[in-house]
């Protein structure tokens, strides 16, 4: 095997990172490595932590390999907790002892109100590029890449002791330099205070961005579906002008999937023959355009697919034995082929001159989802810097002035270049949907206004007590509804039960006041009644820039309970019960001190004042919520 020279370039910095229970921080960086033969071995050692670092050549590129002993021995510890915010949209949660009696007990439960599984960590535990491994009240360790990052990350346990390894292989560029990513390794008295830490450390801002502008969209997904046409859209774009709720807050108008073949998104179809009409009458309504696309996805049907089948990528079906077509006839581009990116720079080239500013790109986590070990046309990256070039073509063609929202999507390749970007599964008008959104939300809260804003997905209240004719004919999900077989409800099961009512609704609103991410409309405004407009208006009123909110339970509950967020005025807290019986929702003494010095809760909803003191609380319903503005503060956060 030929030598592999590793030169001026390669760091794997520690700066800020390493931070020990005594305060003390070292630094360890590997500038202008050499590794020549089989490997090149690094070793360092403090504190009762270590590091080696391995560098070792294979076929066409380079492996590199780091373990961190961190000094702790499992079987010396009762209990503890791995957290995994996985960076593709979905996250979860486990827990893992020595001894099944020990965990039985400690209170925690999975999202569907059961026991988490007992997980023993006798191998090697892959968790992507972020995890914290924490004891409940005693202090957390996470050990992650700051983004975006190659790295892969793994928790491992040899001879009871914990390690963290990270792992890279990565072909080796013409100029044989290779940037590795910064790892941190912290300690923190909570998994919040690690998390938002992080977090903190993840701040990427975009270039020509000083800041993640505020945007307040309404989409025409949710609502109308495909069911509409370039008419449609400007003509909701009026109503939304003139409607005295929505007026003057909204000031994007998106029109979402249906107005192309996908693959053939250069000739947009009958209903959207004259785009560019369509994006002026917007803008003279006073909004700014915004349209979506899906730029790795060609219709079997499509002229690209037909004429140009070399552009597809390949590899094996994560389906078993059926063809990927099969499960989805919608074929999938190499984000690396040369064609496929020139394809997509002047289709978004060209929404741009024609005068789109806001993009929401979609089925972005195709690439790496329909297959297993696919074979990239460039064959010298990973599958993230696959997706990492070709998210960098689409900011290149839609312009730093535009605002992207990236939807289905891995996470690590939109960092820092995506304005904003989904990080759970679509809302649909059913209370399991919110269970399922909110813990989405609280496993990637420390991605909000770091990587970018967090988008739940749409805000929408409708429901038979807030709708004006219900079964409205042109409501998608109305009209849905009026086929679907009825599934029984099930805590955590995505749309099983009825539609939602309007405590449930209500729940959804707040939690978009508390949470401080994406606000994205999907309602039809004049179709709302007062109690509708009454809960858009206050999720207006409230969405105002500030830092995102924060789950104060999140070692406690898979289902959170607790929101706080800062606010111009002070503290919001949110209260929730996502659980199907009564309960008494209660600020911890943790909470409190957080919190700082309080006077008075103040309802937003119906201006009833609480006394406040260390174990506030307030009794909810099954699925009902309450946000309380906290006045008197000595200090604003």
């Amino acid at each position: 095997m030929a030598a592999v020279d590793i030169v001026e370039g390669f760091s794997l910095d520690f700066g800020v990172a390493i931070q020990f229970k005594n305060g003390t921080a070292i630094t360890l960086a590997h500038d202008g490595v050499r590794a020549i033969g089989n490997a090149a071995l690094h070793r360092f050692s403090t504190d009762g932590f270590s590091a080696e670092t391995q560098i070792s050549p294979v076929s066409g590129g380079v492996r590199i390999d780091s373990r961190i002993d961190c000094g702790k021995r499992i079987g010396d510890v009762d209990q503890l907790v791995l957290f995994d915010s996985d960076v593709s949209q979905f996250g979860f949660e486990r827990i893992f002892s020595n001894r099944r009696e020990i965990w039985l007990h400690t209170g925690l439960r999975d999202i569907d109100g059961e026991p988490l599984e007992d997980f023993i960590l006798d191998k090697p535990y892959d968790a992507d590029n972020m995890a914290a491994l924490y004891t409940p009240g005693k202090g957390t360790l996470l050990a992650g890449i700051l983004m975006p990052g190659r790295w892969g990350l793994v928790f491992a346990v040899e001879n009871q002791r914990l390690q963290v390894r990270l792992e890279l292989e990565s072909g080796l560029p013409a100029d044989g330099r290779i940037f590795a990513d910064s790892f941190v390794l912290l300690h923190d008295p909570s998994l919040l205070d690690a998390l938002l830490r992080y977090g903190s450390m993840n701040r990427i801002a975009r270039s020509g961005t000083a800041h993640i502008p505020r945007r307040v969209i309404w989409n025409t997904w949710d609502y109308f579906g495909r069911q509409i046409d370039q008419r449609g859209v400007v003509e909701m774009a009026k109503l939304i002008a003139g409607h005295p709720v929505p007026a003057g807050k909204v000031n994007v108008i998106c029109l979402d999937d249906g107005w192309a073949t996908y693959g053939d998104q250069s000739t947009p179809n009958e209903s959207f023959s004259d785009l560019a009409g369509m994006a002026r009458g917007l803008a003279e309504a006073g909004f700014i355009p915004g349209i979506w696309y899906a730029p790795f996805l060609s219709a079997l049907d499509s002229n690209w697919t037909r004429e140009h089948p070399d552009t597809l990528l390949r590899g094996e079906s994560r389906f078993g034995d059926k063809p990927p077509a099969e499960v989805d006839p919608r074929q999938v581009l190499d984000p690396t082929h040369p064609e496929v990116l020139d394809k997509i720079h002047r289709e978004m080239s060209w929404l741009r001159e024609i005068g789109f500013r806001y993009y929401k790109t979609d089925f972005l986590q195709r690439v790496n989802t329909q297959f297993r070990n696919a074979t990239f046309h460039d064959r010298n990256v990973t599958p993230v810097e696959a997706m990492r070039g070709c998210m960098e073509v689409i900011r290149a063609a839609i312009g730093q002035d535009s605002y992207w929202l990236a939807c289905g999507t891995e996470i690590l390749p939109c960092a820092g270049l995506a304005d904003a970007s989904r990080t759970g599964d679509d809302i649909t008008l059913y209370f399991p949907t919110i269970q399922v959104a909110m813990r989405d939300a609280m496993m990637h809260m420390w991605m909000n206004g770091n990587l970018f804003l967090n988008d739940p997905d749409f805000l929408v209240v409708r429901c038979p007590d807030t709708h004006e004719g219900w079964l409205h004919e042109k409501s998608k999900v109305a009209g849905e509804e009026q086929i679907r077989e009825k599934q029984p409800y099930q805590r955590a099961k995505l749309s099983s039960g009825p539609v939602w009512k309007k405590e449930e609704a209500r729940c959804w609103a707040n939690f978009h006041i508390v949470y401080g991410g994406v606000l994205s409309l999907g309602d039809h405004p004049a179709m709302l009644n007062a109690d509708g407009l009454a809960m858009l208006d206050k999720v207006l009123e409230y969405h105002s820039p500030g830092a995102a909110g924060m789950p104060l339970d999140i070692e406690e509950n898979n289902l959170p309970t607790r929101w706080l967020r800062p606010h111009p005025e002070g503290w919001l807290l949110g209260l929730f019960n996502l659980y199907d019986d009564n309960r008494t929702i209660t600020i911890s003494e943790a909470d409190a001190g957080r919190i700082g010095p309080v006077a008075t809760a103040i309802d937003i909803w119906s201006g009833e004042e609480l006394p406040w003191s260390t174990g506030f609380g307030v009794e909810l319903a099954p699925h009902a919520s309450r946000v309380f503005r906290l006045a008197g503060l000595k200090t604003l956060p």
